[in-house]
């Protein structure tokens, strides 16, 4: 597998656990708190997997412009994450759930904003 398959298949995942995170939160059933619990180490542990990727991928000399701005914007997603979990721990989330909707809008448009870089690099070097 390439480098640039595996940063898709990985930014995929991504996509796949916050959007986990998002059912978990709207319905709030059975064990929920413990399932978000898992799903955020789930993010953390992708991020770090996708920094490893990025950091081969700039040994490539092919598309250095496009991995720097993925690294960029891994990172401020990263810090947008790393923010709202601290804000929101999963013991307070019976009240203001509004406001944490809210704030885990912004850390959705990040991942999407990351997203959008890897299907840019992902659709130069297909063939």
């Amino acid at each position: 597998m390439n480098s640039i398959t595996e940063l898709l298949d990985k930014a995929r995942e991504l996509a796949v656990s916050n959007d986990k995170i998002r059912e978990i939160i709207h319905q709030r059933e059975g064990n929920w708190r413990l399932e978000l619990v898992r799903q955020r180490r789930r993010l953390i542990t992708l991020i770090c997997d996708l920094e490893m990727l990025l950091s081969r991928a700039l040994a490539n000399p092919a598309a250095p412009g496009e991995v720097r701005d993925m690294k960029e914007a891994l990172f401020h997603m990263r810090t947008i994450l790393a923010h709202h979990q601290a804000s929101w721990p999963a013991a307070t989330l019976d009240t203001g759930i509004e406001d944490y909707l809210l704030s885990a809008n912004h850390v959705r448009e990040r991942f999407l904003t990351f997203a959008a870089h890897v299907e840019k690099l992902s659709a130069r070097f297909r063939t």
